[in-house]
């Protein structure tokens, strides 16, 4: 339980099912105070293991296998999670990573911000 949303309203969320590796999933319902209900919000099902640090951020911590490992963070507006940032690390060999920072803009374009060579980091 928690505010999901930042729009003041306690929401909340069940895990869906737990799966072998760290990307939890969840089912997520949203307090419509107009109708005093929980409504099933299928805008927040892509984002796994998700923090809620404030500023209406939401942070989802993920892995797609051993090799590749990133953060997205999605920003809340009008009670749907836009991607907005994601940072991205890959490993290249047994000591060095790929490290890509990518800003998503409102308009549908993205940037760039970061692409480098980073010693691997500790996992």
């Amino acid at each position: 339980v928690g505010d999901i949303n930042y729009d003041g309203n306690d929401d909340f969320r069940i895990v869906r099912n737990v799966p072998a590796g760290p990307n939890i999933p969840y089912l997520y319902y949203i307090y419509d105070p107009s109708t005093r209900q929980f409504i099933y919000s299928s805008a927040y099902e892509n984002i796994t293991s998700p923090e809620f640090p404030g500023n209406s951020e939401i942070r989802s911590q993920w892995r797609d296998g051993a090799a590749k490992w990133g953060i997205s963070t999605y920003t809340v507006a009008n009670n749907t999670p836009r991607l907005t940032k994601q940072e991205i690390w890959q490993a290249s060999s047994a000591t060095q990573a790929t490290h890509t920072v990518t800003l998503f803009n409102a308009d549908g374009t993205s940037q760039v911000t970061v692409n480098e060579v980073v010693p691997l980091p500790a996992q």
